[in-house]
């Protein structure tokens, strides 16, 4: 049976699930030529919002922000105080390239 820790790990997540890219989103940017273009449909989104705010020019650029992102995003998640262990283990593993 989870614990609290489960518990409430699992419903941040759950909660944050309403500001992701969908695949809706992901199909209307496939069709875009312009990166500008591409991040303008993701605006109501968390990752599009931040994506907003830097200077990216190239995939490369795009690239190397959306892993800073997913780092912020996981010492976020690993920074709360009662975080279960194997949560920790899996969120370490997505931050290796």
């Amino acid at each position: 049976m989870l614990d609290a820790r489960h518990a409430f790990i699992s419903a941040y997540l759950k909660g944050a699930e309403a500001k992701v890219v969908t695949p809706d989103h992901v199909d209307r940017m496939a069709k875009t030529s312009k990166i500008r273009d591409a991040l303008a449909i993701i605006t109501d989104t968390d990752i599009g919002d931040y994506l907003e705010e830097v200077p990216a020019r190239t995939f490369d650029d795009l690239d190397d922000y959306l892993w800073r992102y997913l780092g912020k995003c996981i010492a976020h998640i690993e920074a709360f105080k009662f975080l279960p262990g194997d949560v920790l283990k899996i969120s370490r593993a997505y931050i290796v390239r």
